[in-house]
């Protein structure tokens, strides 16, 4: 997992990451904090639907990596903390995304119409921080080898992978966790996990 810091993000505080959910791309934090409720900082393509397929460019410009519109929840708020496409395009040594020169009208109840920008993921499949399909939680530097994520389906940026605990379920407390984690909290999900691991 490629994890970085900048002034510009909660004023270099906190490393961060890159993780893809799906059609979501999002700012996470490579690992827990006692001081942050959720682990998730920013959705990056907010106004993008979630069934978007964002594995294919909007260019014709063939590419190995991935592009999606950038339209941040961070920089839809009243009052944003920074501009954060900025802060990401500057990382050193190494941004995680860069401009395409594409732009679009995109439109979300968080901040109503906005200009979003077309932006290609400069990090390989084994720079993002994983998400478990099945639970939702975020790789975690903090993991030693024995608790890696584990591939379960896909290539390269449509890959998805399991946590170690959920590997150990059954597939029907798995599948009932995919269900739900869409609608629930990450704080209700956990104890739902927890409530598995003890069957």
């Amino acid at each position: 997992m490629y994890a970085f810091s900048s002034p510009d993000i909660l004023k270099g505080a906190l490393d961060v990451a890159i993780a893809r959910d799906g059609a979501s791309w999002l700012l996470v934090t490579p690992k827990g904090n006692a001081f942050l409720e959720t682990r998730q900082l920013a959705h990056l393509n907010h106004s993008t639907p979630a069934t978007a397929d964002t594995s294919s460019s909007s260019s014709s410009v063939a590419s190995r990596f991935c592009r999606f519109w950038f339209d941040s929840d961070w920089d839809r708020r009243p009052t944003p903390w920074s501009d954060l496409l900025a802060a990401l395009l500057t990382i050193e040594p190494k941004a995680p995304i860069k401009r395409t020169g594409q732009t679009r009208r995109m439109v979300a109840e968080l901040g109503g119409e906005r200009e979003a920008v077309e932006v290609e993921v400069l990090l390989d499949e084994s720079e993002l921080c994983k998400v478990c399909y099945y639970c939702g939680e975020f790789e975690s530097t903090r993991l030693g080898p024995e608790d890696a994520y584990r591939k379960i389906g896909g290539e390269g940026y449509t890959s998805t992978y399991s946590c170690y605990s959920c590997m150990g379920l059954s597939f029907v407390a798995r599948s009932a966790l995919r269900s739900k984690r869409k609608n629930e909290p990450p704080s209700v999900m956990n104890r739902v996990l927890q409530m598995f691991s003890r069957n």
